[in-house]
């Protein structure tokens, strides 16, 4: 009795009812082995989703609602095993989802809602995210552990640091940015930083990090394309937090920065003034020298847009300076 081997169940019953060259027996037996056939099929189908489903602790679901999601359980445990096949790196699992199988007894459904990767620990994601985070901000490895925690203010630094830690706790009511100034090593950017941080973790600010030789020399890689160029550039100028590390550095004339260098730091901080955008700035120079260093203009627009703080701390990394003979 010819059949197609491609052929459903339901195609090859009808083929069996309709073979007008069968005798009636012979299509009793050919449909008693189809059925037969069918039953089988399905004892194993059974079986094979109630291993999965034991596989899973999930021997309470009913046998007639494990059947009547067949399809779910099976996607969903072969979702589950790929992902158990997986390296488990935190930084991919971070975005990485994967079903689990919920069965509700009172209303007897199944559903695979996705869950955040079961092989990463919570902390493991929060770290990696963090990382990106702060990879995001431009804000390099060695700074990111810079904290208000982790920093030891001296009598003469008590005042900045509370003041710093109060803008930042307060942030979203703050009208005017932070100006930290101070010698080598007295910790203006590790306050910049740990206030940058404060307010990342609590408003989720855009908030990106430069250093000013380091966003010169970016710059300058860029003359030859205006549209990179710009880019760069308006990156900074429209983060809705920035910290600007090391203000007056830079390639120099008698003491002062050379016109192009004034003119970019110029257009970055008057766009961030004309827009009302709070900045977090750390310079050596004091405010009339770093006049003499950086223009008239942008210092005047610095007065209004900050509070200037002054460290007057002794430089922190001398602390560590050792000589081995």
């Amino acid at each position: 009795m010819p059949t197609t081997s491609g052929a459903s169940s339901a195609s090859r019953l009808l083929s069996i009812i309709q073979d007008d060259d069968a005798s009636l027996k012979e299509k009793e037996d050919a449909f008693s082995r189809e059925l037969s056939r069918l039953q089988e099929a399905q004892k194993a189908q059974e079986s094979s989703i109630e291993l999965i489903l034991r596989r899973l602790h999930l021997d309470d679901v009913p046998k007639d609602v494990a059947i009547a999601h067949d399809l779910l359980i099976r996607q969903s445990y072969e979702s589950m095993k790929k992902c158990q096949s997986c390296t488990h790196d935190p930084r991919k699992a971070k975005s990485c989802f994967v079903p689990k199988l919920c069965y509700d007894a009172k209303r007897r459904e199944l559903s695979a809602p996705l869950q955040s990767c079961p092989f990463v620990s919570k902390h493991e994601r929060e770290s990696a995210e963090l990382e990106d985070t702060l990879s995001e901000m431009l804000l390099s490895p060695h700074f990111r552990n810079r904290t208000f925690d982790n920093f030891n203010p001296s009598a003469q630094s008590q005042r900045i640091y509370t003041y710093a830690k109060d803008w930042a706790t307060h942030y979203p009511e703050q009208e005017r940015g932070l100006l930290f100034f101070g010698s080598y090593g007295c910790g203006k950017t590790h306050l910049a930083v740990a206030s940058l941080l404060e307010v990342r973790k609590h408003y989720e600010k855009d908030a990106l990090f430069l250093v000013v030789p380091t966003f010169l020399q970016e710059l300058k890689s860029l003359f030859q394309d205006g549209r990179k160029f710009q880019e760069h550039l308006t990156r900074y100028q429209r983060a809705a937090l920035l910290v600007i590390d090391d203000l007056g550095e830079g390639q120099k004339v008698n003491g002062s920065l050379t016109g192009w260098v004034k003119e970019t730091l110029f257009s970055l901080i008057n766009y961030r003034y004309e827009h009302d955008l709070k900045t977090i700035l750390t310079s050596r120079y004091t405010p009339p020298d770093l006049e003499h260093v950086l223009g008239m203009a942008t210092v005047s627009r610095l007065c209004e847009m900050c509070d200037f703080l002054e460290i007057d701390d002794p430089d922190y990394r001398k602390r560590s300076f050792r000589i081995i003979k």
